[in-house]
């Protein structure tokens, strides 16, 4: 599976990795200020999207990287369905290649169709429709893995073989704190770890700044963030049933 890396990227941080990874700040901030002038062409198309640093940063490195997987890693609430929105329409636009959605389940995957996977399916339902001919991949396709933590090394090792061959690119998004996958642990820790990936840091899903913090307190297993749920009138007791 890391074989398909190659070298890591200049300026892509290992964990822990700052606000704004696989693209210099400069750049990140004139990518998401639409006032700051272009300094390429395929800058320009980035402006339109209103993204935050972080968002933009992701987006504008995942298009431009000549590496055949990059990793996005984000909290829940932190604006992954925005962030792959744009990116999905940047590809087919700039690449011309399709956008494929997989997941741990097929819920899962009809999510990623509202992100702009215009195909989507459960990880188990498209390899096996793959081994049969019934589904495929071509070159320049981008290959969305969502929620790749949960997803076994066997099945993540088979996507990027198939990948590898077609010519498409894999894009394995989720997050690092999630539970791993039963069975063969999903290797998305270790890959990140080794080498390298973009991560948007501000979540933005809840209204309340204590409530944000709260959440990213309690991502990393503190438990001192209860009491923030509790001061805030969020935990209810409840009556033992009979």
């Amino acid at each position: 599976m890391a074989a398909g890396f190659g070298n890591r990227a200049s300026g892509v941080s290992p964990i822990p990795a700052t606000p704004v990874v696989g693209i210099r700040k400069a750049d990140a901030a004139a990518v998401a200020d639409p006032a700051t002038p272009p300094a390429a062409p395929h800058q320009s198309a980035l402006w339109r999207g209103g993204l935050r640093g972080d968002q933009a940063a992701a987006v504008y490195g995942i298009l431009t990287s000549s590496r055949k997987i990059d990793i996005l890693i984000g909290p829940a609430g932190a604006g992954k369905s925005r962030t792959m929105g744009e990116l999905s329409d940047l590809w087919r636009e700039h690449v011309g290649g399709r956008v494929i959605g997989l997941a741990i389940s097929q819920n899962a995957a009809e999510v990623l169709r509202g992100e702009g996977c215009e195909h989507t399916a459960n990880v188990a339902a498209f390899l096996t429709a793959y081994r049969t001919g019934q589904a495929s991949l071509r070159a320049g396709d981008l290959v969305v893995v969502d929620e790749a933590s949960m997803i076994g090394s066997g099945q993540l090792a088979e996507i990027q073989v198939l990948a590898e061959a077609a010519g498409a690119k894999i894009l394995l998004t989720g997050d690092t704190e999630q539970l791993a996958a039963v069975g063969a642990a999903g290797p998305l820790g270790l890959l990140a770890r080794e080498h390298g990936y973009y991560q948007l840091t501000e979540v933005q899903r809840m209204r309340e700044p204590w409530e944000r913090a709260a959440s990213l307190a309690l991502r990393r297993g503190d438990v001192a963030a209860l009491r923030a749920y509790d001061a805030h009138g969020r935990l209810l007791e409840g009556q033992p049933s009979r």
